[in-house]
């Protein structure tokens, strides 16, 4: 396998992206299939998540790789891997109309042996510094520095995603994603017709929530095999959108995740069509913690977190084995008339006007629905969730 890490002339650019691209979304329901499993609210960056699961792979050998290509949904060949994820990490660079950092940074051990060629792969293909810590003398220090890094890389909104207990003495490697996103729509809501609504947490419980309204033109779609309407709301620049799945019923939604994972994503995207569309959406404020080990484990990756058959030597010489210790992500989001703002961390379009006589679609998310943060070009999500609990 590692006889494909040669000269990356051969990979075109667009085929790489576009491997990684699907790949990242097949990932990203996977994931989110597991998640469901727990109650409430889900927000997390699956981008982040498996970018930094990528940088693992980098460094990894035998059966633990065999298990991470299957579980990350990666191409086989690392060239169109790691061409691939340097391309999709281009795709979300800030513009003058939107704020996107993608941050990754391994902290290892000091003293430790970081094989050259591990180090050259991540500051190329990932954007990725390495810092040596002293995690066997001085493990609290360590933690908050970790913390310091993702603080700063997620303008404030992330202050701690190493809690106590997470390091120890025998820690040798932390890999940390930090993600954050600001971004204002293309079109705002209009703050004066915000006004508190009803919001069906269920069939049988409802709660009272701040709920926007327009009426602007939209790409909007109607699932029946879903049994949900979508609406695609872009953000200024274009390059990123906000993808919300609404259940037809007030209780579809676990219906509906059930069967999001077996569906074509970019097909749905691609299904929608320019419509004026009666828009009602709550405002929410998201932050949300996930031990991700389990759900990895579940999912079909094992070996790298177990001593006996980690296989993770292509990383660095170390006098015991190199395993994964937790991946732990925590993640913010808040939507509001003007944009969204969104970050993570894991250890003008034209407008079509209405036809004559044409009745304006209607949305109004007022009961629990599915969202996801989107670049438009590949469909791949920077952002995944639910929203059904005020």
């Amino acid at each position: 396998m590692d006889s494909t890490m040669g000269a990356f002339s051969s990979v075109s650019r667009k085929d790489a992206l576009e491997a990684v691209a699907k790949s990242n979304i097949k990932f990203s329901f996977s994931v989110y299939k597991a998640l469901c499993q727990q109650q409430g609210n889900i927000f997390f960056s699956p981008l982040s998540l498996e970018v930094i699961l990528a940088l693992v792979f980098t460094g990894a050998k035998g059966k633990t790789a065999e298990q991470m290509i299957a579980v990350l949904q990666l191409p086989t060949n690392r060239k169109v891997t790691l061409a691939g994820f340097q391309a999709l990490l281009e795709a979300f660079k800030s513009t003058s109309k939107m704020t996107v950092y993608l941050a990754n940074r391994a902290f290892i051990q000091a003293g430790s042996k970081i094989r050259s060629d591990f180090k050259a792969t991540v500051e190329k293909h990932f954007q990725a510094g390495i810092q040596e810590l002293d995690f066997e003398k001085k493990c609290a220090e360590a933690g908050k520095e970790i913390n310091d890094w993702v603080n700063k890389q997620t303008s404030g909104k992330i202050s701690t995603v190493v809690s106590d207990g997470m390091l120890s003495e025998a820690t040798i490697l932390v890999l940390v994603n930090a993600v954050y996103f600001k971004g204002k729509w293309n079109n705002p809501f209009n703050v004066q017709y915000t006004a508190k609504d009803k919001f069906h947490v269920s069939s049988k419980e409802i709660k009272e929530v701040p709920l926007m309204h327009q009426k602007e033109n939209f790409r909007y779609g109607e699932l029946n095999e879903l049994k949900a309407k979508a609406v695609e709301m872009p953000y200024q620049g274009n390059t990123l959108s906000l993808l919300i799945l609404l259940p037809d019923e007030i209780d579809g939604l676990q219906q509906l995740e059930a069967k999001l994972p077996s569906q074509d994503f970019t097909a749905i995207l691609q299904g929608l069509r320019d419509e004026e569309v009666c828009l009602s959406l709550p405002k929410f404020k998201l932050e949300h913690s996930s031990e991700l080990t389990q759900c990895l484990k579940q999912l079909g990756m094992t070996n790298a977190f177990d001593f006996k058959s980690a296989d993770l030597t292509g990383i660095a010489d170390c006098k015991q084995p190199l395993i994964v210790s937790s991946v732990v992500q925590k993640a913010f989001i808040e939507v509001d008339e003007m944009g969204s703002e969104a970050g993570a961390a894991t250890v003008t379009s034209m407008n079509v006007g209405s036809s004559p006589g044409a009745h304006p679609k209607v949305f109004r998310a007022d009961h629990p629905f599915f969202f996801a943060l989107i670049e438009r070009t590949t469909a791949a999500p920077l952002f995944m969730g639910r929203y059904c609990r005020p």
